[in-house]
């Protein structure tokens, strides 16, 4: 199989689930031929796919792969049946709500060798991939300040910490290739701020869905450096330089210098990378150990939120 003929399937057509039926439908080569979908307008947002009402009718459907975009909470039986049919499977974030399910997952994906992939779609942005490439020559992280938010989604399955969060974590996990040594929370079921402290480092993440001004953005500091991804500005990812830095003096000391990134959209990104991966491309994100600490640190923040003090608001990540 190559991108050029991949046939993919999805399971969903909720709010996310369309934004695949949309991106699929701009990739070159790739095509949607079966979803698993029981809103009766799904087959005006897929007039090019057979709509099936059962979802299990796509085990056994000759498809390159399948993509699951239905709430959290059911990812794990549907990714378990797919894998156990060979179907090489992407799941939307997060992989599921409970930390020992996830690495039940993690483990049986690995010993049964299906290609899966969890689409923590920041990881695909363009620029993030950019930040990643210019963190490795600018010194160690010092401080990370990543913020997601707008009005809605409400959604009554999971709460914000669980709908937006993760893609903040994510970011920072991989950034930093480490778990923090601890995750401080405090917040409720519209916004959240979470503390991750790595020890040489500490990441702050802001999220909720009752903000009036929609935010994506991830700032990292270095000691005389700091990069700045601004999803909401035309100049994506911006370099600023201080030579006092974090030391004294602040930034920004000098103006800051734009840096080019590709305009392709982070989902676009994500489904292309999957289906190279299929084809023998990366597939360097594939598998579930990023996903499983994701879920790991929302955890332990849950945890602390629900155990917050004002004098002890800490979660020590095991």
């Amino acid at each position: 199989m190559d991108q050029s003929s991949c046939s993919l399937g999805l399971v969903g057509a909720g709010r996310w689930g369309r934004r695949y039926i949309e991106t699929i439908r701009a990739l070159d080569g790739v095509s949607l031929a079966l979803v698993a979908s029981r809103n009766p307008e799904t087959p005006a947002y897929a007039p090019n796919a057979r709509v099936v009402l059962d979802w299990m009718d796509l085990l056994a459907a000759d498809l390159d792969g399948v993509i699951i975009a239905t709430p959290p909470p059911i990812h794990g039986r549907m990714l378990r049946a797919f894998v156990e049919a060979a179907v090489p499977v992407m799941v939307e974030k997060p992989l599921c709500l409970d930390i020992n399910e996830a690495c039940e997952l993690r483990d049986f994906v690995q010993a049964q060798g299906v290609p899966v992939l969890v689409d923590h779609t920041q990881i695909f942005h363009p620029a993030y991939a950019t930040l990643k490439r210019y963190a490795t020559d600018l010194g160690p992280v010092a401080h990370i300040l990543s913020e997601g938010m707008g009005f809605g989604p409400f959604r009554s399955d999971v709460p914000v910490l669980w709908d937006w969060s993760p893609h903040d974590i994510s970011l920072c996990l991989d950034l930093m290739g480490t778990l923090p040594e601890s995750v401080s929370a405090l917040g409720d079921q519209r916004s959240v701020t979470l503390a991750l402290d790595f020890g040489t480092a500490t990441a702050w993440i802001n999220n909720s869905n009752v903000s009036l001004e929609k935010r994506r953005s991830l700032a990292v500091h270095f000691e005389n450096h700091a990069l700045v991804l601004n999803d909401r500005s035309d100049e994506k990812l911006v370099l600023y330089h201080s030579d006092s830095g974090l030391r004294g003096g602040g930034l920004p000391m000098e103006p800051p210098l734009p840096i080019s990134v590709s305009p392709t959209m982070p989902l676009a990104q994500a489904v292309s990378y999957f289906v190279e991966g299929l084809s023998g491309g990366d597939q360097a994100y594939f598998g579930l150990e990023l996903a499983c600490d994701v879920v790991r640190l929302v955890d332990a923040a849950q945890s602390s939120i629900r155990g917050a003090h004002p004098r002890q608001l800490r979660a020590t990540v095991s």
